[in-house]
């Protein structure tokens, strides 16, 4: 249980689970871990619909959407686009620190020598 809320909260950014049988009830999660995984995952299921079309479950956890075909070897190739477009909106790149400047004692004399002589 503690290592998959850990997997969830140590920086996995999303998660896609494609034509996978996990139930996310089944899952040894707390609160917390199933909410991360309701917000942050996709399930593409085998579908007759086109693909990234909404198919609805009353047990899924998270979102499930059709993978636009019902042969599980070419699920993988069909939807690769589609989940790298959901990681790209779903991980958010981590802020660029921002550059400050280290002052230093010869930084800070020549800056009041400056203003002593103006």
């Amino acid at each position: 249980r503690v290592e998959l809320e850990a997997f969830c909260s140590r920086g996995t950014g999303a998660v896609a689970f494609l034509d996978s049988s996990h139930n996310l009830w089944h899952q040894l999660l707390g609160k917390a871990g199933r909410d991360w995984l309701k917000s942050h995952s996709r399930t593409w299921i085998l579908s007759t619909k086109p693909l990234n079309r909404s198919v609805g479950s009353l047990k899924a956890g998270c979102p499930q959407i059709s993978a636009g075909t019902q042969c599980h070897d070419s699920a993988p190739t069909i939807c690769m686009e589609s989940v790298f477009r959901f990681f790209s909106k779903t991980i958010k790149p981590k802020a660029t620190p921002t550059p400050f400047e280290i002052i230093t004692r010869s930084k800070s004399r020549a800056k009041d020598q400056n203003n002593n002589s103006i």
